[in-house]
């Protein structure tokens, strides 16, 4: 069975969090938290609760969910992850955004100016970045 798991930037420090996605909505908005399990609590050798979670609030233009696949690190691979991509023999290919394609229903690495058809996601390749700490690694240049 595949492992879902999200992970988002939190909005008081803008550091990553991993776990649930869970969506509030409001009458004003709408608010985003990554819900995770932070332990459990024993008194006297006792367990006491094993449902101690945490939420934290996301902001919500970073949230990306775990593909289901690995790069040649062995690192789990988001949406929103920047891959350098590389064919079956080992050669470097290029560079390219993590994305859902919801027309074809899968992860497609899309490469930016450029007129090719996006790549299916594959574990040829590492994970270099990701598009919100370095959109720079995008940006012009020979890809």
């Amino acid at each position: 069975m595949r492992e879902i798991l999200f992970r988002g930037k939190r909005k008081d420090n803008n550091k990553w969090i991993y776990g649930n996605l869970y969506h509030q909505k409001y009458y004003s908005g709408h608010r985003y938290f990554i819900i995770k399990r932070i332990g459990i609590v024993i008194d006297d050798n006792k367990v006491i609760d094993m449902n101690i979670i945490r939420a934290e609030e996301i902001i919500p233009e970073t949230v990306g969910q775990y593909t289901g696949i690995k790069d040649e690190n062995g690192e789990k691979i988001f949406e929103g992850d920047i891959i350098e991509y590389r064919d079956d023999i080992g050669e470097i290919m290029g560079k390219g955004i993590v994305e859902y394609d919801y027309k074809n229903g899968g992860y497609e690495v899309i490469r930016p100016n450029l007129n090719y058809y996006p790549m299916v996601l594959s574990p040829y390749g590492r994970i270099i970045g990701n598009k919100y700490d370095n959109p720079e690694l995008l940006g012009g240049g020979k890809e």
